[in-house]
């Protein structure tokens, strides 16, 4: 894809900086190019348990994007000086798709939840979206699928030759199946998590305040407090402590470049000698060594600069020590210099 997209690594998970409106007209634009990938939708939940588990954000990290789904991650880029950094909920999503979808003719497969809950979903999404394509619907069962059920289930899913292809197992399961088949599929697979609850109706989603408040997990709490007491007392604050110890070792690093000349590690170390001085106050072949020296840096060279006398006369782009003196070109010879 020749447009990159910016991301924020938070606690290792590369984080889309990227709004709503962006992702939608990206989609839109790259769908073929997105065909065989697949898309995370990211939260506290998830960003916690990529970074306790190096196999679940390199699954993380391997997606095509990684939407910020909870209001905490696109305020913490926006903290790290991502501005722009927008929230791009997965339920909220799905609607932006749909319409766009009844314009483009694009066809939607769902995979996972309950019967019961696809059935409602379907319904109700024919009855507000009378004219998006549903081409399938499948609910695999609380176990893992053999190998022959597993091939069964992509044939049968790209015979209906989707475009998006909608991911309901909730985490970490949907992001591992979206892995395990990337590649195989023809579509975008895209996991949304409760999404599929939220639109089908069989459960109440957080009212709008309370998203902008970063409450949304409180209000999910109340409706299934004995399975996500537990989740949101480890993974919330466990994400406060993360991203402060975080930002504390990105502040002193920040410090550090600051205040640590810069030294190439690979590179040559270059002598200009024998001009009056630099920086140039007449003109001259001065002129032309600043230029070339600043240039030389640029890439990763060294650079010192020496008068008719010997003495060291950098200018501040490219000066690293003051008061040296020449004593011959083999004192700038250093053989680790070439080494990574």
């Amino acid at each position: 894809m020749n447009e990159k997209l910016k991301f924020c690594k938070l606690l290792g998970t590369n984080i889309n900086v990227i709004t709503m409106d962006e992702t939608v007209d990206y989609m839109d634009q790259h769908l073929d190019e997105l065909r065989g990938k697949y898309v995370c939708v990211s939260n506290v939940h998830t960003t916690v348990m990529a970074f306790r588990d190096a196999e679940y954000r390199k699954v993380q990290n391997g997606s095509v994007m990684n939407l910020p789904d909870g209001k905490p991650l696109s305020i913490v880029c926006r903290m790290r000086g991502h501005q722009e950094a927008g929230r791009v909920p997965g339920p909220d999503l799905m609607p932006r798709i749909f319409e766009l979808s009844e314009k483009k003719g694009y066809r939607h497969y769902f995979y996972g939840s309950t019967e019961k809950t696809l059935h409602a979903l379907e319904q109700r999404l024919r009855e507000k979206y009378p004219k998006l394509n549903i081409v399938g619907m499948y609910s695999p069962p609380f176990r893992p699928l053999t190998e022959e059920e597993d091939e069964a289930v992509v044939k049968q899913i790209n015979d209906t030759k989707p475009d998006f292809i909608w991911i309901g197992l909730g985490a970490p399961k949907q992001e591992k199946w979206m892995a395990a088949h990337a590649g195989m599929l023809h579509g975008v697979m895209l996991g949304v998590g409760a999404g599929f609850d939220f639109h089908a109706g069989t459960v109440r989603r957080a009212p709008g305040w309370m998203q902008e408040l970063c409450l949304e997990w409180l209000f999910r709490l109340m409706q299934d407090p004995k399975r996500l007491i537990p989740r949101y007392m480890d993974t919330n604050f466990s994400f406060i402590h993360y991203v402060w110890k975080e930002n504390k070792l990105l502040k002193k690093k920040n410090q550090e470049l600051v205040h640590t000349p810069s030294r190439p590690k690979t590179g040559m170390k270059i002598a200009m000698i024998g001009h009056k001085r630099i920086p140039s106050r007449e003109g001259g072949v001065e002129i032309v060594v600043e230029e070339l020296s600043t240039r030389m840096v640029r890439f990763g060279n060294r650079v010192d600069a020496y008068n008719r006398s010997g003495y060291h006369v950098s200018g501040k782009e490219f000066d690293e020590k003051h008061g040296k003196y020449f004593q011959g070109i083999q004192n700038f010879y250093d053989s680790d210099v070439f080494q990574q």
